[in-house]
């Protein structure tokens, strides 16, 4: 048995050798390059998909900011409930007067004075919201932004404007 064992390591061995370390050169010979240009011919061109033009549509433009606006007021009335941060409270009501300034682009000049008005007693309420907690009393704020909201919601809402709206 040791013979055969012996044998075979022996043929096994010749084999090995005889072979030399072809397969293993070849691994790191350097080839040439591949043709960059042949590679880019067999990408296909493709046309260009044509989008239709975005249609201005000012009474969808103003109901989402509308809606916009409902949705910083509710958010305001919590924050000051829960006696939130004067940080926060600041952000939403920028984003308030920012959503009336949006608004105030969509109407025509005959209704836009009174969102103009709007817009300065909120730009009030920012101007007091910047002095210190202690010197000003939120009850107060509380009460002009509700007053403002309620105002809005009387004489610009929707159905009101509608007819007011830039064509």
């Amino acid at each position: 048995m040791r013979k055969s064992v012996g044998m075979f390591v022996l043929v096994l061995s010749v084999a090995v050798m005889s072979n030399g370390c072809e397969p293993l050169r070849k691994k790191f010979v350097r080839q040439k390059k591949k043709d960059a240009s042949a590679s880019s011919e067999a990408v296909p061109i493709l046309t260009p998909e044509v989008y239709p033009e975005k249609v201005f549509d000012p009474l969808k433009e103003y109901k989402q900011h509308y809606g916009l606006w409902g949705v910083w007021y509710k958010d305001y009335v919590s924050i000051a409930e829960e006696g939130g941060s004067d940080k926060r409270q600041r952000y939403v009501l920028t984003q308030m007067f920012t959503e009336l300034e949006k608004m105030e682009k969509l109407i025509v000049d005959e209704k836009k004075s009174g969102l103009t008005q709007l817009k300065n007693d909120l730009q009030g309420v920012l101007d007091i919201m910047k002095t210190p907690a202690v010197m000003r009393e939120d009850s107060t704020v509380q009460g002009k932004v509700r007053a403002i909201d309620d105002r809005l919601r009387n004489n610009f809402d929707i159905e009101r404007v509608q007819d007011a709206l830039v064509k």
